[in-house]
C-alpha cells in the first residue's frame, strides 16, 4: 500500500534557515550561497558560523570602502600639497594625470586603512556602515594578513585606481558578491566581511559622506593647481571680506592684487595735520608688513610681497612700506620659491 504523500517541505537557507524560493541560489537574508543537494560545498563561501552574523552585501561593502579610501586620499593629498607642492603641480600638469597620481595615492590610502584596522579593529567607514572584516572564526585579522588583503584588493578590486580598469574590476566584484561567490582578496586571505549592525540607513549616510569628502578633495586639488596670480586675488578677496579696520589714527580702505605678486594694502592716515613730513614720521617700520607676510605660509610659498601704501585725508601720497620673503628670516624664507 502506497504511503500517503503530503506537501514537500518548504526550502530554507542552509545557513540561517530563512524560507527560500525553490530556484534561489543565494539567500537574500544572509547572503549565503546555497549548495545543490549532493554537491561539495564551495570553500570559504559563507560567513563564520561561530559569529551568527551574515555576510555584508556588495553595496554596504562598496560605500564603506569608497568612504575609507576618500578619507585616506584626502589626508594623503593634503600632506603631499604641504610637503611637496611641486610634485602635485607636475602631476596635475601631465596628460597622464590619473595614471601618475591614482596608483600611489591608492596604495598609501590603503596603507592608512590597514594601520587604522590594526589599531582599532575596524575602519571609520566600515564602523559607520556596520560591517567589519573578520577571519574564519569571526576575530580580527592579523595586521600583515589585512595588509596583504588590501594589496590584493588594490589591483584585483580597484584596478590600481586607473579609471577604466577600476570600472571593470568593480563590476566583476559586484557580480561575484551578488551571486555569493567570494572575491579573491577575501578568499586568498581566508577573510569575510560581516554585517554586525545597522541597516540601509547607515549605507546611505556613508554614500552621502563619500560625496562630501570627494568634493573636498577635488577642491583641494583645484586650490593646489591655481596660478600664483589667482592665489593673490584670493588672498586679496579674503582680506577685503571683513569691515575696514584701523583706529583713530589709521584706516584700512581696501586690499588689492598689484602687478609683480604684490598684495597692496591702502591706508588712510586720519590725523588732522597737513604736514606731510610729520605724517611720514608716523609710518610703521618694515617689520610690520613683514609680520603679515611671515605669519602666512601660503603667501610666503607663493612668493607674495606685502606693500602698505599710505595717503592723508585729502588723498595725497604720504609713503609706502614694503616687505618680501627675504624679510622673514632664513628659516621661513627658504619656503619661498626661487
Amino acid at each position: 500500500m502506497a504511503e500517503p504523500t503530503g506537501p514537500a517541505p518548504a526550502k530554507t537557507c542552509s545557513h540561517c534557515h530563512s524560507p527560500l524560493a525553490d530556484a534561489a541560489q543565494v539567500c537574500p537574508h544572509c547572503g549565503y550561497t546555497q549548495t545543490p543537494e549532493g554537491a561539495v560545498p564551495p570553500a570559504k563561501a559563507s560567513a563564520p558560523a561561530a559569529t551568527g552574523a551574515p555576510l555584508a552585501g556588495p553595496w554596504p561593502r562598496y560605500w564603506a570602502r569608497s568612504l575609507d579610501l576618500a578619507l585616506g586620499t584626502l589626508i594623503v593629498w593634503a600632506l603631499v600639497m604641504f610637503l611637496a607642492p611641486g610634485v602635485v603641480t607636475y602631476a596635475l600638469a601631465s596628460r597622464l594625470h590619473g595614471v601618475l597620481i591614482a596608483p600611489p595615492l591608492l596604495l598609501v590610502a590603503l596603507g592608512l586603512d590597514a594601520l587604522c584596522y590594526s589599531l582599532a579593529g575596524n575602519t571609520p567607514a566600515k564602523w559607520l556602515v556596520g560591517i567589519r572584516v573578520a577571519d574564519r572564526e569571526g576575530g580580527r585579522l592579523p595586521a600583515p594578513r589585512y595588509l596583504a588583503r588590501n594589496l590584493r584588493l588594490s589591483w584585483a578590486g580597484l584596478g590600481l585606481g586607473i579609471p577604466l580598469i577600476t570600472l571593470i574590476t568593480l563590476l566583476m566584484s559586484y557580480d561575484n558578491l551578488r551571486r555569493g561567490v567570494p572575491v579573491s582578496w577575501d578568499e586568498r586571505t581566508d577573510s569575510h566581511v560581516l554585517r554586525v549592525r545597522g541597516g540601509l540607513g547607515r549605507t546611505w549616510v556613508a554614500a552621502l559622506l563619500y560625496f562630501v569628502v570627494t568634493i573636498a578633495t577635488v577642491l583641494a586639488e583645484l586650490v593646489g593647481n591655481l596660478s600664483p596670480a589667482t592665489q593673490l586675488e584670493i588672498f586679496a578677496a579674503v582680506a577685503n571680506s571683513g569691515a575696514p579696520t584701523g583706529d583713530e589714527h589709521l584706516r584700512l580702505e581696501r586690499v588689492s592684487a598689484a602687478p609683480g605678486m604684490v598684495l597692496l594694502y591702502q591706508y588712510t592716515l586720519l590725523d588732522p595735520t597737513d604736514d606731510l613730513a610729520a605724517l611720514r614720521q608716523q609710518l610703521p617700520p618694515r617689520t610690520a608688513p613683514a609680520k603679515v607676510l611671515c605669519d602666512d605660509p601660503d603667501m610666503l610659498r607663493a612668493g607674495v610681497r606685502v606693500r602698505w601704501h599710505f595717503s592723508d585725508r585729502r588723498g595725497r601720497d604720504v609713503g609706502t612700506v614694503e616687505a618680501g620673503p627675504q624679510d622673514c628670516g632664513a628659516d621661513k624664507a627658504q619656503d619661498a620659491p626661487d
